[in-house]
């Protein structure tokens, strides 16, 4: 069976990285994707004819766009239906409700990959009455709804999405190697950090989700007790330009590096003495499981995948978020023990090793993939056998 993927954007991002490398282990599967996103040339130059685009599908929210976009997807879903029996894989919020509706459309069954909700705590209540309300209709003739994290699965349960022999956990993760067992550069001359200086960085983009604003208070409240300590930024983002301003404003500009997007994320890991991750949401931050097999100790937000990651006190310390002070506290109190960071940084690759091996995703994801119903079924089956 053919599997069609569908994400809305091939950006730098956990659940982008992890469809790409679904395309590279399940030979029979193709990807559906809007036309813009970083990772889009590589993509089509690394699968040529497995990646169609869908040009009006993007992430904002826009009626006109979005029924164009509906109605681009029905149509290449109709051509490679021809060509044998297919199951549809969608990922996201939009690409996920735009995909699964086309299935339903089309008779085709589909499954849904939640990489973390599109509704959080800390949205407007309106968005989130809808959000939640179109995601329980479309749950009622998806095939499955395969989670990154069992907190999803909660959430999912708790706000009735779907019952609970819909879900299937499959852990999103990418190929580890580049980064298990990395030993640290001989020197940092590139990064422009001088000797004897610490080293905390991050990596992810600059949204709203990520709050970048957040990091830059830590690293000022960090630098103000420990001046010999630099901050690294890896990504991009529309919130860039603010958290640079906010960073020039608080003094901290020999202390932050903007790397802007990068492809030396396994070396740039190397390079930190700790990872710190100030989400707000999340889903399963890929991210934070590169660090750990970087044998680097995390300071991490406790929301979502990141606590189902992070051990408090074993692998790194979990604080809450929007607390730049207490995540602060935590990076000092790691960058004062070396013997430490060591001993996080080791449990940290145990962790990793032990259950985020892309044979086990792929193993999890065929085995949601088996014996998904067309929509119709899927109907009947929720209201007469549930």
């Amino acid at each position: 069976m053919k599997i069609i993927q569908i994400i809305t954007k091939l950006e730098k991002g956990g659940a982008q990285l992890t469809v790409l490398e679904i395309l590279r282990n399940k030979k029979d599967s193709v990807l559906i994707t809007g036309r813009d996103g970083v990772l889009k040339p590589s993509a089509l130059k690394e699968f040529k004819s497995r990646i169609y685009t869908a040009k009006s599908l993007r992430r904002e929210i826009n009626p006109v766009d979005d029924i164009a976009a509906l109605w681009q997807i029905i149509k290449i879903i109709r051509i490679l239906k021809k060509e044998g029996p297919c199951l549809v894989h969608t990922n996201s919020s939009k690409a996920g409700l735009l995909g699964r509706w086309a299935c339903f459309l089309l008779s085709v069954p589909c499954v849904h990959t939640v990489h973390g909700w599109s509704f959080n705590p800390r949205q407007n209540p309106l968005f989130t009455l809808i959000a939640v309300f179109l995601e329980r209709v479309a749950a009622v003739f998806t095939g499955r709804l395969i989670v990154v994290t069992t907190e999803d699965e909660r959430k999912g349960l708790k706000n009735k999405i779907g019952n609970r022999k819909k879900y299937a956990l499959a852990r999103a993760v990418v190929d580890l190697k580049p980064f298990l067992n990395k030993k640290p550069p001989s020197n940092r001359e590139k990064l422009f950090i001088p000797e004897g200086f610490a080293v905390v960085g991050t990596v992810s983009n600059f949204k709203k989700q990520k709050a970048p604003l957040d990091f830059i208070m830590t690293a000022s409240i960090v630098v103000s007790k420990r001046p010999e300590t630099i901050f690294l930024y890896a990504g991009g983002g529309p919130l860039m330009e603010e958290a640079e301003r906010k960073a020039e404003k608080l003094g901290l500009k020999e202390n932050i590096r903007f790397l802007g997007w990068r492809d030396d994320i396994p070396e740039l890991l190397a390079a930190m003495d700790v990872f710190l991750l100030m989400s707000l949401w999340e889903g399963l931050p890929q991210t934070i499981i590169q660090a750990m097999a970087s044998g680097k100790p995390v300071v991490a937000t406790s929301v979502d995948g990141s606590k189902e990651i992070v051990k408090d006190g074993i692998n790194g310390f979990l604080i809450s978020p929007g607390k730049p002070a207490e995540a602060a506290e935590k990076v000092l109190f790691l960058l004062s023990s070396s013997d430490l960071r060591k001993k996080m940084g080791e449990e940290g690759v145990k962790t990793v090793e032990k259950g985020f091996s892309i044979q086990e995703m792929m193993d999890s994801l065929e085995k949601a993939w088996t014996d998904v119903r067309s929509p119709l079924k899927e109907i009947g089956f929720y209201y007469f056998k549930k």
